[in-house]
């Protein structure tokens, strides 16, 4: 009897499994956005500070679009 619960606990319904591909895209994609943000820190900080600033902006303009597009 025990074995039929484990079973039936291992199919798992399609939707679920949806669900959860779903949020593991969408973990990821914040992760690259994350990481293309901070390598695009670690490249400015060794400019000269008018150049970073107006890095900086871009940086943070396209950010705030990519977070209004999702």
């Amino acid at each position: 009897m025990n074995i039929l619960k484990k079973r039936k606990s291992l199919q798992q319904n399609p939707i679920q499994i949806f669900k959860k591909l779903k949020w593991a895209t969408l973990i990821l994609n914040m992760i690259q956005k994350l990481d293309g943000y901070l390598s695009g820190m670690k490249k400015i900080v060794k400019l000269e500070p008018f150049t970073r600033l107006t890095l900086e902006m871009q940086i943070l303009f396209r950010q705030q679009s990519i977070w209004q597009n999702n």
